[in-house]
């Protein structure tokens, strides 16, 4: 049985940044369309996680308040949880050959998540930063990588 996606947008409220975000909800069907899933969105979503990041980053340097902080460090991961599985679902649905590889890039961000959140909340604000830096330079070359690889695994797979 395969699977159709409808889309729903949720605005998350920053300090002084609105950004709007894509998610994605399943519909049980009997087809898949093709062409309704465009990595152009996925693209968007990847820049909202290098956004969230570099707002985490800058709210600490600023000094700002510790529930501002901890609430964009919070949507970040909730965000980039949603992101992955979604993307991961994706690939399950069009047989992607490099699933468990990719499967593995995400493991490791929400580790590296993971991670600035400990520091974080252990009063290591410095160490989070330095943690959220590192992650988003993975981020960055699995999005020049991995992603890319899929996404042109996905446009030849809708094309057929």
């Amino acid at each position: 049985m395969m699977t159709s996606m409808s889309e729903f947008y949720i605005v998350l409220k920053m300090p002084n940044i609105y950004i709007a975000e894509r998610r994605l909800i399943m519909d049980a069907t009997i087809d898949l369309p093709s062409g309704t899933h465009d990595p152009a969105s996925i693209d968007k979503e990847h820049q909202v996680q290098i956004g969230m990041l570099d707002a985490f980053c800058t709210l600490i340097e600023e000094d700002k308040p510790q529930s501002k902080i901890q609430e964009v460090l919070d949507q970040l991961i909730s965000y980039s949880e949603v992101h992955f599985m979604s993307e991961q679902l994706l690939m399950r649905m069009y047989a992607y050959p490099d699933y468990d590889d990719h499967v593995q890039d995400h493991e490791a961000m929400t580790d590296h998540l993971n991670k600035i959140k400990h520091s974080y909340t252990s009063d290591q604000a410095k160490m989070a930063i330095e943690t959220a830096h590192n992650m988003k330079k993975f981020l960055i070359g699995h999005i020049n990588t991995r992603d890319q690889a899929f996404s042109d695994y996905l446009s030849k797979m809708q094309s057929t």
